[in-house]
């Protein structure tokens, strides 16, 4: 992964039923976000899971990787699931606010948050 500069952690919950947290770490660029895509895409495609995306250790977003972000949101939205973000650092949220990312996607501060409001 070092050529993506993406690491990428995917974990179910176990208390809560169908839900999926993916941390996202590094950089969501042109590169790294094709390589987050095939990870990302199949969780959407073939689960029933809503996903959890913690971006709290993203060092840089690109407008690629905001648009794979709301691809992931629709896509999560036409299957009747939902995506929840945890708060990237204040930089990456300033951009999420220009491109209007925090008013269609719910934003959390921590994963326990998150994950209660699947409960």
């Amino acid at each position: 992964m070092d050529d993506k500069n993406i690491t990428i952690d995917i974990d179910p919950v176990p208390t809560v039923p169908n839900l999926t947290v993916i941390t996202l770490q590094e950089s969501l660029d042109l590169p790294s976000s094709k390589y987050v895509d095939e990870i990302v895409l199949p969780v959407i495609e073939k689960g029933e899971s809503n996903i959890i995306l913690d971006l709290r250790y993203l060092e840089y977003i690109s407008s690629i990787g905001i648009m794979s972000l709301t691809h992931y949101h629709s896509l999560l939205k036409d299957k009747k699931r939902s995506l929840k973000i945890i708060k990237p650092p204040e930089p990456i949220y300033d951009t999420f606010a220009v491109f209007g990312i925090a008013k269609k996607i719910d934003i959390y501060d921590t994963v326990p948050e998150a994950v209660s409001s699947f409960r």
